[in-house]
Parts: structure tokens; C-alpha cells; sequence
């Protein structure tokens, strides 16, 4: 009967030691600034409207480079989508029919769909099959899309001439709403 005391001090002691191993783990990866150490990159920012829009420069479908920067002076719309997102292929043609009627009304409105976490292939179907008439570009890693703070798809901003953030969207968006925006 003495035995069973022993076993229980000793596994007690084990469990301790466990547990200040793993605080010190924990404590040693986060400093007080917040600054990551040997702990996993931090979330993503949440942009806020009213904020600038943070700059990117990433490739587009015919290989081009797009950045944000090269479309200062105009309104811009950025729609993060996905070929694989349900939402995203139920919004598209209301996409491609505001910016068709904006277009046709002479207004100089930049449409950018960065396809995130996809395919190029799958990407250049999807476009092509839809009639997606406005620059497509890719960000296969959805490194702009945390730069957004995108946490989910279909995602929508809408960028002043300035380069500040006016109105962010979650979720399918519609002509009407588009065209709204951009009255």
C-alpha cells in the first residue's frame, strides 16, 4: 500500500513539470509588444472602412502586373472571389452587368476580381465561361486577401480616388448595390 502514494507524488510531479514546460513554450513565442516569436504569423488585420487600402502588386490572367497604386485618381471596386465558392458564382454576372453599365454610362470605375486560393486554370475557365470582362488577378496564396482581412468569400471593396477603403461588402453582392455604391 505504501507503492500507491509514491506512483501518485511521482506522476503528480510529471504532470507539473508538463505543465510548466508548455507556459514556458507559450510565454517564450509571444512577447509583451505582441510580436510574434516562434509562434504561428499573426491573424490578419481587420480593415476598417475609412482606412487607405493597403497596396498590392500581384499578376493578372494574360500575365500582367497589377498594382492598386497604378489606379490612384480613379473609384476602384475589388471583389475577392474564389472559382470553388458557391456565393462568388452566383454574384458574378451582377458583377459583370454593373460594370457593363457603368461603363457604358462613361464612368471611370476600375474592376479588379483577385481570385484567391485558386487555380490559374481553374480561374481562367471560370472567367471565360462567365464573360468576365473586367481585369482578373491572382493570389494564389490569398496574401492580399489577408492583407484585407478577407476572412471569407465572396468579398467586396470599394476604393476612392484617394486610395481609402469607402465601403466594404461580406457576402454576394448585386448590380444594384454596385451601382449605388458608384452614384
Amino acid at each position: 500500500m505504501k507503492r500507491f502514494p509514491t506512483r501518485l507524488v511521482a506522476l503528480a510531479a510529471v504532470a507539473a513539470l508538463f505543465g510548466f514546460g508548455a507556459a514556458f513554450l507559450v510565454l517564450q513565442t509571444s512577447s509583451p509588444t505582441g510580436s510574434p516569436g516562434l509562434a504561428a504569423p499573426p491573424a490578419p488585420r481587420l480593415l476598417r472602412e475609412g482606412q487607405a487600402a493597403p497596396d498590392f502588386a500581384l499578376e493578372s490572367l494574360d500575365g500582367k502586373t497589377v498594382r492598386l497604386a497604378d489606379f490612384r485618381g480613379k473609384r476602384v471596386l475589388i471583389n475577392f472571389w474564389a472559382s470553388w465558392c458557391a456565393p462568388c458564382v452566383v454574384e458574378t454576372p451582377d458583377l459583370v452587368a454593373a460594370n457593363q453599365a457603368l461603363r457604358e454610362a462613361n464612368r471611370n470605375i476600375v474592376f479588379l476580381g483577385i481570385a484567391t486560393q485558386d487555380a490559374p486554370a481553374d480561374v481562367q475557365r471560370f472567367a471565360e465561361s462567365r464573360n468576365v470582362d473586367y481585369a482578373i488577378i491572382l493570389d494564389p496564396k490569398g496574401v492580399v486577401g489577408n492583407a484585407y482581412g478577407v476572412f471569407g468569400l465572396p468579398a467586396t471593396f470599394f476604393v476612392d480616388e484617394s486610395g481609402i477603403v469607402r465601403r466594404i461588402v461580406s457576402g454576394p453582392i448585386t448590380r444594384e448595390r454596385v451601382l449605388a455604391e458608384f452614384q
